[in-house]
């Protein structure tokens, strides 16, 4: 059979980390870096009875090396070629030339994109001095296109992989930070059009068939999941590795951001970035407050007996203010004081120079963003729990004072991230309009997933806000209608962080207003105090945060002060 050749015809929706031998100074998108990003998806959705067989298997698809049946090793080519060509221009943000911290990013990115690449602001990953000018790593900004060009030499891996690049497209991403929403991208057509081919196992590219982004992830999920794992097959057991086990696994969809700076994909990306630093700031208390008595004290956290935030991966890298300002904002004085990482204990005792220590561990909760056909974002969130240690390790809290080194246990549920997408008021759904479960795992917390096809799930009404920011301004405050007390409404957007003053807090925000029907901004900051907002939506408070408002109490009080009242959510 001759080969065949197809080319996707993609283009990223949000910035992009990729690079080759030196990412620090060059942004380089390559072949090589794809194809291990295809690799990784075609495992997470296949299922073998041991290590030999997946490998033998994975080889036949993607190349590799594998045991002879002599017992050797040996190393098989990739049966497909893979081709990277950019198609235009790649613009960049480039972290650490400016005047403020991460540069030109400042101003373009929100506080959760800003948050999700926090360690690429700086070589070192911390806060810098400004004047230093230290430089971060390049960052692709979204929106620039590439071709992936492969050359099959069959239909049946042409199909193979064509699956793999669906759940790559729609569930993950190309780079570093990709499992918080980083890289994603979209396919925009192929050439020839794969309706050229008979793909009946292969789920559709194009979302233009379905009412939402919930009906399009699913029937495409389901028709991988029926061809790699069974149509009725359901686990009990956690995989040995990061993969998708209906049973075990989770994978929802976070519809509509209503946090965050930007638009689209952007936007969600922004929104689960400022939803995760919240829920993961000082939390759990009692792990932070004993690493921090202990550093300052010259002893271990020996009341720690399990690290529940190692739920989220490792290592985890803890930076702490002095003795008396615990839980007080502001930059930290003790950089990695702690850093908990996997340390053998099988010969009974910590074996700190292990060369099998496990120093890393890649979350089990991977996220990717996207935007809708009207332009609206959306998240999808998959949590795919595996163990998180190799036998015999346990967490070492290696800390810079060998004295206040400590070992525990690795985290026995799953709670931690569980309560990370939903059930608290800081939980990454509280940013967005809508939660879809598409799959649940028994006990997880989540409300259970829809039985039959998602599909079924109603459409998104008429009345769904634009994507464009001013558009979207102008259509909630024509949506507001009148109030009875004649007060006016205004639409307000945080524009920054809290500022603490004695035993409250208030967050600056700008006002807009229509004028006889237009948009018009007012002048100046103004400001909502903690104590007029309830306490579950303050929570939630981050830049780009909408909200209604008046500016008077009350139609007999007239505004001497630049507060707002009467807070509405949208």
């Amino acid at each position: 059979m001759a080969p065949i050749t197809v080319t996707a015809h993609c283009k990223t929706v949000t910035p992009m980390l990729a690079g080759g031998a030196d990412p620090w100074s060059r942004f380089e998108l390559r072949a090589s870096e794809v194809k291990s990003a295809l690799r990784f998806w075609w495992r997470a959705f296949r299922d073998f009875p041991d290590p030999q067989g997946m490998f033998r298997e994975e080889s036949k698809v993607f190349g590799g090396r594998i045991m002879n049946a002599h017992g050797q090793e040996q190393a098989v080519a990739a049966p497909f070629r893979l081709t990277v060509a950019i198609k235009g221009g790649i613009e960049y943000f480039k972290p650490g030339t400016g005047v403020q911290l991460g540069g030109d990013v400042t101003t373009q990115w929100g506080d959760g994109i800003r948050y999700i690449f926090y360690a690429i602001l700086h070589h070192t990953g911390r806060i810098q001095s400004i004047h230093a000018r230290t430089r971060g790593r390049k960052v692709a900004k979204e929106g620039y296109s590439f071709d992936l060009t492969f050359r099959f030499s069959d239909a049946v891996l042409m199909a193979e992989v064509l699956r793999a690049l669906w759940l790559l497209t729609n569930l993950g991403g190309i780079g570093a930070r990709t499992r918080r929403g980083a890289g994603c991208f979209r396919v925009l057509d192929f050439t020839p059009p794969l309706t050229t081919f008979q793909l009946d196992d292969v789920p559709e590219f194009h979302a233009d068939h379905f009412e939402n982004p919930s009906a399009f992830l699913e029937a495409g999920i389901q028709k991988i999941v029926n061809k790699w794992l069974g149509p009725s097959k359901t686990y009990t057991t956690e995989p040995l590795y990061t993969a998708f086990r209906p049973g075990v696994s989770e994978i929802h969809v976070l519809d509509d951001p209503t946090v965050g700076v930007g638009q689209g994909a952007v936007q969600a990306m922004d929104a689960v970035g400022c939803m995760m630093k919240k829920y993961r700031y000082i939390n759990p208390w009692s792990e932070a407050s004993a690493m921090h008595a202990a550093l300052h004290g010259s002893t271990a956290p020996t009341t720690i007996t399990e690290l529940e935030k190692a739920q989220m991966g490792l290592p985890i890298i803890y930076n702490f203010r002095g003795p008396k300002d615990f839980g007080k904002p502001g930059k930290p004085t003790i950089f990695a004081g702690y850093t908990a990482q996997g340390v053998d204990v099988s010969g009974g005792t910590p074996d700190y120079g292990h060369e099998k220590n496990a120093d890393r561990r890649a979350s089990p909760l991977l996220i990717s963003c996207h935007e809708w056909r009207d332009g609206r974002g959306y998240a999808v969130v998959c949590h795919f729990p595996a163990p998180l240690l190799p036998p015999g390790q346990k967490i070492w809290l290696k800390a810079k004072n060998v004295s206040s080194h400590h070992v525990c246990d690795p985290p026995t549920s799953y709670a931690y991230t569980d309560k990370l997408i939903t059930g608290t008021s800081k939980s990454l759904d509280k940013g967005f309009r809508c939660l879809n479960p598409l799959w649940t795992r028994p006990g997880s917390g989540a409300p259970a997933a829809a039985t039959g096809a998602t599909s079924a799930l109603p459409s998104p009404p008429a009345s769904t806000p634009p994507s464009d920011p001013v558009a979207r301004r102008l259509f909630y405050l024509q949506k507001a209608g009148h109030r009875q007390d004649g007060l006016v409404w205004h639409l307000a957007e945080i524009c920054g962080p809290p500022i603490v003053q004695g035993p409250g807090k208030k967050w600056p925000c700008r006002l807009w207003v229509l004028k006889a029907g237009a948009l018009q901004a007012l002048p100046g900051k103004w400001f909502v105090r903690a104590k007029d907002v309830p306490s579950d939506e303050s929570d939630r408070f981050c830049q780009g945060t909408a909200f209604l408002c008046t500016i008077q109490k009350d139609a007999k009080t007239p505004n001497l002060s630049d507060d707002v009242y009467n807070f509405r959510r949208l």
